[in-house]
């Protein structure tokens, strides 16, 4: 029909021109360069005109309608891919979380080739990827995957996927490539908690603790709400850009860095002794007795005066150091911890009575808890040829070392050491070493302290007799005295 009505039309068309034509005979010439022209009917031009509009609009409909089914082909192809792109996906996914991580790369390797452009498809389908290449063991593919896609991420605001992409670069141990995406967070959010926290570790790890330090103050800006054990991690990390100074013999930069973790936390201990250590180290010996008997008065940790007891021997004026424990046990006659460095003070200055009778003055224990009183009574007897009565206690309590000084118990994994550490190696817990063998609850005034783990940088409450044994509420790495 739609045929009929077209010739139809043709042959309407064709009869009005010849008849056109009969009844206008009249014609036009058309000049062309160089002399050259010729002459045409009008109702034939017209007619041609005519003609080249049908065509014009004839091949006008076919390339649209050409254009039209190239574009449902290439429609349904992409609805295909598409398809396969998604089931691809859901069997890698699956496949993930039943750990077969190889069928898992293969499968989003394929989603992620014949998938849509879809943003949030590709986002999801990339971050499954770089986590199955994480566990297939090829990390590296996997952080290269993420670090292309961060750019497209920060540029997005997308923080979950720089997280991501942190994340499997420490996997992949690429601290730098760590540090590139936590500080693309915190230019789209420079009071990401969690970026400032995991700069904050990653910086303290590799012992960079002056950056540590500006990162921890960042954070505390940004809290909401105050950590009670943030003003102490500040100070420890100020503490031990402090002792790295000092171990490098510069000691201005030393002095500022103590003076900093005092400022921050002023009960930190382990700041007090090394700017002690400091002021010895330059000469100025009556302003390092003054800092460090302040110390004491303040916040009766007896590990100041374990160190006056060695900077007053060096002296020659040990009296001054006698007359600093009766003083402190004048205060605190209750504190068996002060009367047994009391002892021990008497044996290194060969006062052999006067130690006997401040051992045999404590109360005797059992177990581990006289184990520290018994070693002393013991050597203090067998320094006046009472060897029964010495070698019953040295059986009974084991060894001491020449120096009779304390053993040092790390409250949080057990270990032991000869001497004060102001945060323990094997944990990197700063707070934790207490005399070993005294008990808690001994009469004295105090009887907790605050644990600073320096790898989450939390704060734990813990019932400890370390408010009189010289344990701190954090510290670093310059090793407390020997005694």
């Amino acid at each position: 029909m739609h045929s009929k009505i077209v010739l139809f039309v043709i042959i309407i068309l064709l009869g009005g021109f010849f008849y056109i034509h009969t009844t206008n005979p009249a014609e036009v010439t058309i000049m062309l360069p160089v002399d050259n022209s010729f002459t045409i009917p009008i109702t034939v031009l017209l007619f041609a005109g005519f003609v080249l509009g049908v065509a014009l609009m004839i091949f006008n409909t076919i390339f649209i309608d050409a254009a039209k089914m190239v574009g449902e082909m290439k429609g349904r192809k992409e609805r295909k891919l598409a398809t396969q792109a998604q089931k691809n996906y859901n069997k890698g996914t699956a496949a993930l979380f039943k750990g077969a991580y190889g069928d898992a790369v293969k499968l989003l390797e394929k989603s992620l080739l014949h998938g849509t452009g879809e943003r949030s498809f590709r986002r999801s389908a990339t971050l499954y990827l770089a986590e199955a290449y994480s566990k297939a063991g090829e990390s590296a593919k996997g952080l290269a995957l993420l670090e292309d896609f961060s750019a497209v991420a920060a540029g997005d605001g997308d923080i979950e996927a720089l997280f991501a992409t942190a994340s499997l670069a420490r996997t992949a141990n690429d601290l730098k490539a760590v540090e590139r995406a936590l500080l693309e967070v915190l230019k789209i959010d420079s009071s990401s908690l969690r970026a400032l926290s995991e700069l904050r570790e990653l910086k303290a790890g590799l012992c960079l603790w002056a950056q540590a330090a500006d990162f921890q103050k960042r954070l505390m800006d940004s809290a909401t709400a105050k950590d009670s054990g943030a003003e102490e991690l500040l100070a420890a990390y100020y503490y031990e850009d402090a002792a790295m100074s000092y171990n490098d013999d510069r000691l201005s930069d030393a002095e500022l860095g103590a003076k900093n973790a005092l400022g921050a936390e002023p009960s930190f201990m382990p700041a007090r002794l090394l700017l002690g250590k400091i002021m010895l180290k330059e000469g100025k010996n009556t302003e390092a007795v003054e800092l460090l008997k302040s110390g004491f008065d303040s916040h009766r940790d007896p590990e100041y005066l374990l160190e006056l007891e060695d900077i007053y021997i060096a002296d020659s004026t040990p009296d001054m150091i006698i007359v600093a424990y009766k003083d402190a046990l004048t205060r605190e006659p209750a504190r068996d911890v002060l009367r047994l460095l009391q002892a021990r003070l008497y044996l290194r200055l060969e006062m052999v009575d006067d130690a006997i009778e401040a051992l045999e003055n404590i109360e005797e224990r059992e177990g581990s808890e006289g184990r520290y009183r018994d070693v002393l009574l013991a050597e203090a007897y067998f320094r006046r040829k009472q060897g029964k009565r010495s070698a019953a206690l040295f059986k009974k309590a084991f060894a001491l070392d020449k120096e009779f000084s304390p053993s040092f118990e790390c409250s949080k994994c057990a270990v032991i050491l000869s001497h004060w550490e102001p945060r323990c190696e094997r944990c990197s817990t700063w707070n934790s070493f207490v005399v070993s063998g005294v008990p808690v609850g001994d009469g004295s005034k105090g009887s907790s302290a605050t644990v600073i783990n320096i790898n989450r940088g939390e704060s734990v409450a813990t019932a400890s007799p370390s408010a009189e044994i010289g344990a701190v509420d954090s510290s670093g790495s310059v090793s407390g005295s020997n005694k």
